[in-house]
């Protein structure tokens, strides 16, 4: 019996380890389980209804690079680094309709970074994308305090009273949601978030 070292031709995280130590294994006994650290892979979900303004990800192979953000969280920490979409893996959730996309991570543990990031991107954990999309005419931003129920706002009307009103969201920003339908000019939006809305209250309206 002899030792041995065993190097992996790349840098890598140690996951799972399989023996222990003394153990004795033969040529093809597992040892343990690397991530490679040079690239994370991202699976996000989008909004199918959203694809049509990700023309990129029909594009061919030698097309421009794709370009993303991801954005890791932790408390009041935030961490952004840059990515790059591979394209949708052909998977659509039903219930949710969302379609998955991949994105690529390079060195997300910022091994080449100048300065080294504060947190490095934690494998397995949650994150928010931000992808590049183009550009929608004839829409609203709202906070997102201001939708209820998944897509209907608050209205001062011309009486000053509260209304109900449903509308079509056509995609989203960080802290806002865009509208597409049921808005016009004039209309009064109520942006302060309602506990217990009820319609026909009086309000206070003033413009923003």
């Amino acid at each position: 019996m002899t030792f041995h070292s065993v190097r992996a031709p790349f840098d890598a995280l140690v996951g799972e380890v399989l023996v222990g130590r003394g153990q004795n294994v033969g040529p093809q006994f597992p040892l343990m389980t690397l991530t490679d650290v040079s690239s994370f892979r991202v699976r996000a979900r989008v909004p199918t209804a959203e694809l049509a303004r990700l023309p990129q990800l029909t594009a061919k192979e030698d097309a421009p690079e794709r370009r993303a953000h991801v954005v890791q969280r932790l408390g009041a920490l935030e961490q952004r680094v840059g990515a790059s979409v591979r394209g949708r893996d052909g998977s659509v959730d039903p219930t949710s309709r969302t379609a998955s996309l991949v994105v690529d991570v390079p060195d997300p543990l910022g091994l080449s970074a100048e300065p080294p990031p504060p947190q490095a991107l934690l494998l397995g954990g949650l994150v928010d994308v931000e992808l590049e999309t183009s550009a929608l005419e004839g829409v609203a931003e709202l906070p997102e305090r201001a939708v209820y129920e998944g897509a209907h706002v608050y209205l001062c009307d011309e009486a000053d009273t509260l209304r109900k009103r449903a509308v079509s969201l056509v995609g989203r920003t960080p802290g806002a949601v865009l509208v597409g339908a049921g808005l016009a000019d004039g209309m009064r939006v109520v942006r302060t978030r309602l506990i217990a809305p009820v319609e026909g209250t009086r309000l206070q309206c003033e413009a923003a």
